[in-house]
């Protein structure tokens, strides 16, 4: 992807992060870390970012209560974001599907298998699903 996007992963466990950042940079992406909703409400208000990986359950202000704000518009620029719900929670498809009703673009469960993330990864910024991992080094 050639440092064209930057992602913020919000996550509040410093070794998810790490583990994330890898995978995104891997993609030749940018990458910006927040450990709460607070601070990634802060970084998305003066920063140009493409996508949010949200972790749901952190301190100061969950997953859920972030993208409420973000879709809500108090940062009119990024209402239409693309965020991708991360969570340590195994869910049915029914709840899959409220998270994306409620805003999410996504749903990964961690811990999460690299190429769905790589494929969430590309489907939300450039628009199709390719599962060919020398095709994303191409993009």
């Amino acid at each position: 992807m050639n440092n064209l996007f930057t992602v913020l992963v919000v996550e509040d466990f410093a070794f998810n992060q790490f583990m994330i950042e890898k995978v995104v940079k891997s993609l030749g992406c940018e990458v910006e870390v927040a450990n709460n909703g607070k601070e990634a409400l802060g970084i998305l208000g003066v920063k140009h970012i493409d996508l949010v990986l949200l972790d749901l359950e952190m301190p100061e202000l969950n997953g859920i209560d972030t993208l409420k704000r973000i879709r809500a518009g108090e940062i009119p620029e990024i209402s239409e974001i693309p965020v991708i719900a991360l969570t340590a929670k195994v869910f049915t498809l029914s709840e899959k599907q409220i998270l994306l009703s409620n805003g999410f673009n996504g749903v990964l469960s961690k811990p999460f298998d690299i190429q769905d993330l790589k494929n969430s990864l590309i489907l939300n910024l450039v628009g199709f699903e390719n599962n060919e991992t020398s095709q994303i080094q191409r993009i």
